[in-house]
């Protein structure tokens, strides 16, 4: 203990030396966690974003062109009108099925068919899963795609369910379960819900092309930058005075830890040398 002391008052006292460490850990762990955090708001900041031009008006349809104005009437009548479509073939195949549930309450079957437009809705909102624009115009492709391929798909069902001039018309074979019935429905189901989502999608780019998005780099997110490299070299800086403090403990435990053991066997050697010469 006695020899500790002596080194501590001609060297520096082992308490600051752990007190400089214990200061310098706690900054460390500080500046972590405030870079963690930096981080972390920058990684939920878009590099870009999408902005509407303030001048100019969607609503304004005075300054529409004319061919513009047509299709978005006729997208969104039609668009109007699969709706209605895709509620009522739900409603009558909901019905057919002559539920007692149905029978009784009406109104149920119509608020399951309401369904199908929400179904049309969902989809057509469906490119907003992705955050960069190049991207959600590919979703919206791949919507008009299979679109196209079920539109098709129901053509030739309806050719071989109503072949026209080609034979009658067989309603009871088209209906049955265990002909082409069920697969008809379905198909032209699907048909209704995805021409509806693609008409609505249409309509939306016709309204944005008046109202035009331009990319410009967030704001937000250069700030964030910039504050998760300030935090970033305040926590190197913390890092590497935490290590120099981690040197210097370790440093300053082991030549302290040897001052004693040396005091101590010269202590050692003193003492057999005192008991050889008054022990003789």
């Amino acid at each position: 203990m006695q020899t500790g002391l002596i080194y501590d008052a001609q060297h520096v006292a082992l308490a600051a030396v752990q007190a400089a460490h214990s200061d310098a850990k706690q900054h460390y762990n500080t500046t972590s966690e405030a870079t963690r955090r930096a981080q972390a708001r920058l990684d939920e900041l878009a590099a870009f974003v999408a902005v509407h031009d303030a001048e100019s008006s969607a609503m304004n349809f005075t300054q529409w062109r004319a061919q513009d104005v047509i299709q978005l009437l006729l997208f969104g009548g039609f668009m109007l009108l699969c709706m209605g479509l895709s509620v009522v073939n739900v409603q009558v195949n909901i019905m057919a099925s002559q539920e007692l549930i149905f029978i009784e309450s009406p109104w149920k079957a119509w608020v399951i068919a309401l369904l199908a437009p929400a179904a049309s809705t969902a989809i057509k909102m469906s490119p907003k899963m992705f955050a960069p624009l190049p991207w959600q115009e590919r979703c919206k492709h791949v919507i008009y795609g299979i679109t196209a391929l079920v539109a098709l798909l129901w053509v030739w069902q309806f050719s071989q369910a109503f072949d026209g001039l080609g034979g009658g018309v067989d309603i009871g074979a088209m209906l049955d379960a265990q002909d082409s019935g069920a697969h008809f429905v379905f198909v032209q189901l699907l048909c209704e819900v995805l021409i509806s989502a693609s008409l609505f999608l249409a309509v939306q780019s016709l309204l944005d092309s008046y109202a035009p998005e331009r990319i410009k780099p967030n704001p937000a997110r250069a700030i964030a930058e910039e504050q998760y490299r300030l935090c970033k070299s305040a926590h190197d800086k913390a890092l590497k005075t935490y290590q120099e403090a981690q040197n210097q403990l370790c440093l300053h435990e082991a030549a302290r830890g040897a001052f004693i053991n040396e005091q101590l066997a010269a202590f050692g050697v003193a003492m057999a040398r005192h008991h050889a010469l008054f022990n003789i």
